[in-house]
């Protein structure tokens, strides 16, 4: 399988890392478009290359298959939510940025969904394409549950979370709702006034199960 780091260097293809780099993201972007509008199966290499506007012995510096086209499509949008969970420089251990960080992240997934839709529709139709496919989606998934194990368990030892929720639990729900999330946006149904109205309450779920009430605490 063809690397879809832009390490990847064949006879051609531009020494410049940069200059590298912007070929894939272009290559990418136009298979991410062929494939939502016409399906992986249908699209072919000669259609990704004429809509990124390059030749189709450019596709092979990069991709060895359409099917490594499909990984790096994939990859592109769960890097970008990786970048967004992971990025905690807005957390100094109080309630106030925890919460502001989970909303930071829900607003990063709902722009990334406006600025690129035609990559959810390629995971929705193409995500389990295969068992390895399947595999590969599922290991992402965990991936970014880890991180979240991490960052509920700082959050905990900051004295930000103060319930007794166990940290696994309460990483797969916030996963789960973010997907959940995205998968009614993409059917229309979180715009506007919707959107922010389901962060809020996200918010005030995630507030619920991580405080515990001052009465008590002091019981």
């Amino acid at each position: 399988m063809a690397s879809t780091n832009g390490d990847r260097r064949g006879p051609g293809r531009p020494p410049n890392p940069q200059r590298a780099r912007e070929r894939q993201r272009t290559l990418t972007e136009a298979a991410a478009l062929e494939f939502a509008e016409t399906g992986y199966h249908k699209a072919s290499i000669t259609d990704i290359t004429q809509r990124a506007g390059v030749g189709r012995g450019t596709f092979y510096l990069y991709f060895d298959t359409k099917r490594d086209a499909l990984d790096a499509v994939i990859d592109s949008y769960f890097q970008r939510t990786l970048a967004a969970v992971n990025d905690t420089s807005d957390l100094s251990g109080n309630a106030g940025d925890f919460e502001q960080h989970l909303r930071t992240v829900f607003t990063s997934l709902f722009d990334m969904l406006d600025n690129s839709p035609e990559i959810m529709q390629v995971i929705l139709r193409e995500g389990l394409l295969d068992s390895a496919m399947t595999k590969r989606m599922f290991g992402i998934l965990d991936l970014i549950e880890s991180v979240n194990i991490t960052i509920i368990e700082q959050a905990r030892a900051d004295g930000t979370i103060t319930s007794a929720i166990d940290a696994a639990f309460l990483a797969h729900a916030i996963t789960g709702l973010s997907m959940a999330a995205t998968l009614k946006a993409v059917r229309g149904e979180l715009a506007g006034d919707a959107r922010e109205t389901y962060i809020d309450s996200f918010i005030e779920l995630v507030r619920s199960i991580t405080t515990v009430p001052p009465a008590l605490a002091n019981s």
